[in-house]
């Protein structure tokens, strides 16, 4: 029987190459959630030295591995972004962007030469798979994490919650499990939003995370930034944003 969380993206659905480029992935060490794995293979493509990928997803570990096998074994992005995309052993999401899409969207499928390099970097890389829930944190112990990533995973948050609770609240229950598990310094990804535009500083419609202002106001005194960028059209005339939280010491 599926779940919720059963199917994996075969590729990523958001500008990863929008904010990934302003984080310095250098030698440092990453969490990060993601069923297509692209945000682990675009972090260790920048230099990250170790990656955990943490998901609620069942079937995202056995999919990473084959889909690193994949690119692995492929001579070209095109072969690669074939055989994922007709690989039938794991339920996958129909939310699937172009090719040409993906070249802007991925750092390693924008070019042939990244493409090669991250081949390179994969015979030699290992990443970790984890099957937990990020508003828990289970199964992390006491690890510490230069990066975390949570992609858009917290834009579900109100089907985290009862009905009765408060979405914002919960919203720094889970703000302040992360920052545990962050070093000094570090880089938290908290939301991703798609779409951005003046009306997210106060949009009531869809999900509590889309309303910028109450995340502020959940998460005062925090070092928040919100960062847009152009979304994987380019065109210039719709944005994505995120939303960073940087750990002082």
């Amino acid at each position: 029987m599926q779940t919720l969380f059963d199917k994996v993206y075969p590729f990523t659905t958001e500008m990863i190459s929008g904010y990934f480029k302003e984080i310095d992935f250098k030698d440092k060490t990453v969490l990060t959630v993601g069923s297509s794995s692209d945000q682990a293979f675009n972090a260790l493509l920048l230099g990250a030295k170790k990656i955990k990928v943490y998901d609620i997803n069942v079937n995202t570990a056995k999919f990473g591995k084959i889909k690193k096998d994949i690119i692995l074994n492929s001579s070209s992005r095109i072969e690669m972004y074939q055989q994922v995309l007709s690989f039938k052993g794991i339920p996958q999401s129909k939310d699937v962007f172009s090719i040409e899409s993906l070249y802007r969207m991925n750092s390693y499928m924008s070019s042939e030469e990244n493409f090669k390099k991250l081949q390179q970097i994969l015979k030699n890389s290992n990443i970790e798979y984890t099957l937990g829930d990020l508003t828990k944190l289970d199964n992390l112990d006491n690890e510490i994490f230069d990066i975390i990533i949570t992609s858009n995973a917290l834009q579900y948050i109100d089907l985290y919650i009862n009905k009765t609770d408060d979405p914002y609240i919960k919203l720094r229950e889970i703000f302040n499990k992360l920052k545990a598990h962050l070093s000094d310094e570090g880089i938290l990804q908290l939301l991703y939003h798609y779409g951005f535009s003046k009306d997210s500083l106060c949009r009531d419609d869809g999900s509590s995370t889309r309303n910028l202002k109450k995340v502020y106001e959940a998460l005062k005194g925090e070092l928040l930034y919100l960062y847009t960028f152009n979304d994987f059209m380019d065109s210039g005339k719709s944005k994505d944003a995120v939303v960073v939280y940087e750990k002082m010491r």
